[in-house]
């Protein structure tokens, strides 16, 4: 029995609205289970929980300047890649010769698939052995 192309494309609506709902489905339990587990620090804490003192001695466990510093670097981050990516993608869509072209792209391409978490492994591994001498740090290396 063939099926018309309308039916074909109903079942596959409906396959892919029925993902999505238990993609959303997933989501919210995630944050359920996220709230049920984090709900106890802040009956102990309350808003509190979100000040700088870290101090394990006395239970203060503040996470305001994790936060922060997070945030500091997502920006600054920011203020260095996007002008950056931006003008990458000017120069190789627009200026660049296409023997550069031709060459340029398959390794963008490239880096941007590699996992950010390997190019921070790679930092740490060549960078820590320059740097902790500079700032007297003890890493045993």
């Amino acid at each position: 029995m063939l099926l018309s192309r309308m039916q074909k494309e109903n079942i596959i609506k409906n396959i892919l609205l029925i993902v999505a709902a238990f993609s959303i489905f997933i989501i919210f339990f995630i944050f359920f289970f996220l709230f049920q587990d984090a709900f106890p620090a802040f009956q102990t804490m309350g808003w509190d929980i979100f000040g700088t003192n870290w101090n394990v001695a006395k239970g203060q466990y503040g996470i305001g300047a994790a936060i922060f510093g997070t945030l500091i670097v997502t920006a600054g981050a920011m203020l260095i890649a996007i002008p950056l990516g931006i003008l990458g993608a000017i120069f190789l869509s627009e200026l660049a010769p296409f023997k550069l072209r031709v060459i340029l792209k398959p390794v963008i391409e490239l880096l941007a698939g590699v996992p950010s978490i390997v190019y921070g492994l790679i930092g740490i591994i060549l960078l820590v052995r320059y740097l902790h001498p500079s700032f007297y740090m003890c890493f045993g290396i």
